[in-house]
């Protein structure tokens, strides 16, 4: 067995592992096989495994180019149209790309409310599926949106001090900025929100 392949092995298991699984059944290894399959699109749509199945059936597994190299992660999978549209001419209007062109995928695939009380408990049971995205994903830059990057890293940072930084994550430049939801509530804020984007701009174009 190659160090490769037991790197590989090592991976799978502690991405089960964040869903809970204290045991696993042998498995193959087969060459060129590009993701895991228990954390598939198809895996997602028939998830029952938090209670968040429980309260819709609608699950959204990513929007837009899954090739791209820009890759927007939120919490939930959907926002009020308000801030849809706002995020759409954040990316046309600043990045100059084509909102289908960018790879958007969020912490948790059920769509629920981002106000949920038991939200914690349901990012610990789906995390397994973004990060799995993001190692099987071409981004070179992940894009965080408002409380996404605590979930996503960890990182209980205030995100007015940490907005705009370049931190590693997955040996990718991950930046996080605010939600188009919070821009709307704080319109003052959104001169720093510019300079993010320049920012990421510039990240895009090296």
């Amino acid at each position: 067995m190659t160090h490769s392949t037991k790197n590989q092995i090592l991976h799978s298991l502690y991405l089960q592992k964040s869903f809970g699984f204290k045991y696993v059944d042998s498995f193959e290894m087969h060459k060129n096989e590009s993701s895991c399959d228990f954390l598939s699109e198809n895996v997602v749509k028939e998830c029952t495994l938090c209670d968040a199945s429980k309260i819709t059936k609608d699950k959204i597994y990513s929007f837009g180019n899954k090739e791209s190299e820009i890759l927007f992660v939120t919490t939930v999978p959907t926002m009020d149209k308000a801030s849809h549209d706002t995020l759409v001419k954040m990316v046309e209007n600043v990045l100059g790309i084509e909102f289908g062109n960018i790879y958007l995928s969020s912490i948790i695939k059920c769509d629920i409310n981002e106000k949920s009380l038991l939200l914690a408990n349901y990012i610990s049971t789906c995390k397994g599926y973004i990060l799995n995205q993001i190692d099987q994903s071409n981004a070179k830059i992940i894009v965080t949106l408002g409380d996404s990057y605590k979930y996503l890293t960890g990182d209980d940072t205030d995100l007015v001090s940490i907005r705009g930084t370049i931190i590693k994550f997955h040996n990718i430049n991950l930046i996080p900025i605010y939600h188009p939801s919070f821009l709307l509530r704080n319109p003052s804020l959104k001169k720093e929100a510019l300079d993010d984007l320049k920012k990421i701009k510039l990240m895009m174009e090296r």
